[in-house]
């Protein structure tokens, strides 16, 4: 790792592009998204800017320094790059989900609800962003969309607790104690 931040750091200052060992853009965003990992989110970027200077329509590469925008609080340049990824590749999974989260930190609910809906639409298998959808949905009041949303998100993993609490919570404003408590109990099995 000490020698890709030696690299990262050296193609900076000569303005040359930074590509990971063996000249993969997929092991580069690996690398990038390792170093989010570790909280390295400068080293991270410095690796994304290079990638996406030598492949500019590299959709995924815009995806995560999108994420990475994430990490240092600037949503609205997670929300641009994004969106250029979007524009490259309008079917870039992780594109919407990080789009979605910098909504969301934006306080655009709309926003974050059609982009974790497209997402949806791309992979309905996709349990998080039903969850993720639905604590949305939970925020602002709408109840009953939480509720099928956290269903959807049980039936395919029945051990989500975010989606089985807000469930739990769905239900209690609702006045369905006893759906209520029946969640509560699967989040202490």
């Amino acid at each position: 790792m000490k020698t890709a931040l030696l690299t990262a750091i050296i193609a900076v200052v000569l303005s040359q592009p930074v590509v990971a060992e063996g000249g993969s853009s997929s092991k580069t965003i690996k690398m990038a998204c390792t170093l989010l990992e570790q909280g390295r989110n400068g080293q991270a970027l410095v690796l994304l800017n290079s990638l996406i200077k030598s492949e500019p329509g590299n959709a995924l590469a815009y995806a995560e320094r999108g994420h990475a925008y994430i990490h240092f609080e600037k949503y609205q340049k997670a929300v641009e790059d994004c969106t250029r990824a979007l524009e490259i590749s309008p079917r870039c999974a992780r594109a919407y989900s990080m789009r979605a989260d910098a909504y969301g930190d934006l306080g655009q609910y709309q926003k974050e609800i059609n982009d974790l809906t497209a997402l949806i639409e791309i992979d309905r298998s996709r349990a998080n962003a039903y969850a993720s959808r639905a604590h949305v949905y939970y925020d602002l009041g709408q109840l009953k969309m939480a509720v099928d949303d956290c269903t959807a998100a049980i039936a395919l993993k029945p051990n989500s607790n975010g989606a089985l609490e807000t469930a739990a919570a769905s239900y209690e404003e609702l006045g369905l104690y006893d759906k209520a408590l029946v969640m509560r109990t699967k989040i202490l099995q």
